[in-house]
């Protein structure tokens, strides 16, 4: 996920020094040209309806997108993973972990991975369905009451008079952060420790699969027993 922060970041700092670059070289094409305010003044607006709206709406939308896949993908592998481990659950998982309500099932009902955010990633999906789907524009979306609260709910969220979908870099900074939680929590609870590449021994996971009751058990490192 910092990965993933760092790119975010970089693409913001690029259309901020793209966006330079290009008045440098408007401003060195005015001053060459004499007399036709019209002439002149038509590429600056160009430049400005580009760089301050069209450019950071697309930017973003692809922001959500990509934050999306990353944490649907990334669930999966979580439950391919925790699966591995105990050899055990492979008949009580849907039938892979194509999307998050897949994964939630998964982390909820069978290993209890103690997730908070599953309510922020309901609401990412539908930004993101919305944006994929119509575009950002809300009321072709099927849900467009649901994102209307979502946007009254969330800085940096906002609707164009033409009831289009802005965000801002506010909500993705939070989004990301919110994923980054998940995962670290996921982590802490099903004994992963902190970091992200996982090993592949049942132990270490602190992990047992419990055939009478059909769940996974978080053990103790301490204690073979379940806690």
């Amino acid at each position: 996920m910092d990965m993933l922060g760092r790119y975010i970041a970089a693409s913001e700092t690029g259309l901020v020094h793209v966006r330079e670059e290009d008045k440098l070289i408007l401003d060195e094409q005015a001053s060459k040209i004499k007399g036709d305010f019209l002439e002149a003044a038509g590429p600056f607006i160009a430049h400005a309806y580009a760089f301050h709206q069209e450019f950071p709406m697309i930017m973003r939308y692809s922001h959500v997108t990509v934050i999306y896949s990353f944490v649907e993908y990334r669930l999966s592998t979580l439950c391919d993973e925790l699966v591995t481990r105990n050899g055990h659950a492979e008949t009580h998982r849907p039938q892979g972990f194509g999307s998050i309500k897949e994964s939630k099932t998964f982390l909820t009902k069978v290993v209890d991975a103690k997730i908070t955010q599953w309510d922020e990633l309901d609401e990412l999906a539908k930004l993101r369905n919305c944006i994929v789907h119509c575009n950002g524009f809300i009321d072709k979306h099927r849900a467009t009451l649901e994102i209307e609260r979502i946007v009254r709910r969330n800085d940096g969220l906002k609707l164009s008079d033409q009831r289009r979908l802005l965000i801002e870099g506010t909500y993705v900074q939070k989004i990301s952060q919110e994923i980054r939680d998940l995962f670290t929590m996921a982590f802490k609870n099903l004994h992963f420790g902190s970091g992200f590449y996982f090993s592949r021994f049942p132990a270490e996971a602190g992990m047992i699969f419990d055939k009478r009751t059909k769940k996974v058990k978080i053990i103790s490192p301490e204690s073979p027993e379940p806690t």
